[in-house]
């Protein structure tokens, strides 16, 4: 084919269907995705992946990580307000200049400030949208707090 070229159509048709969510994440899925970005050891990954279950962020079932209305409450507002607390880059940033402190390459102080000065602009943009932030994650709460109570009545 030349550019200017001619071409007749065969065959043409109109597909309706809905998107899909993509597939929850594995708990393996889930440590390879936080090896790749080095968050956590391998001590403490699993740790990390315990401490969301605790809080109520998702659950476990079948080995796939399901968020409940409470995580996708905070990924939501996260994303709107602290997007930098949800990046993988970030938190393996904070990680790998934590790492150097160990090693002597960098100051714990000068890790200090930077990320305190990072942290005060996202506590700032948090404060700006306050109201909004409550009122999104009071609702999670409530819905979560309904669905745990119709849970224990169907057991």
């Amino acid at each position: 084919m030349r550019v200017g070229d001619e071409l007749s159509i065969v065959k043409a048709w109109v597909e309706e269907r809905e998107t899909e969510p993509p597939p929850y994440l594995s708990e393996s899925e889930l440590l390879r995705l936080m090896r790749k970005y080095g968050i956590g050891t391998d001590a403490t990954m699993q740790d990390h992946i315990h401490t969301n279950v605790i809080r109520g962020y998702f659950r476990i079932r079948n080995r796939q990580c399901i968020p409940t209305p409470l995580g996708k409450a905070v990924i939501n507002v996260l994303s709107k307000t602290g997007n930098e607390l949800i990046d993988p880059l970030f938190r393996s940033r904070m990680e790998k200049s934590l790492m150097e402190v160990t090693n002597g390459s960098l100051r714990p102080d000068d890790v200090l400030f930077t990320f305190k000065s990072e942290a005060r602009k996202i506590y700032e943009k948090f404060m700006d949208k306050q109201k909004e932030v409550s009122m999104e994650l009071i609702k999670a709460l409530k819905e979560s707090l309904s669905n745990r109570k119709m849970g224990s009545k169907a057991s």
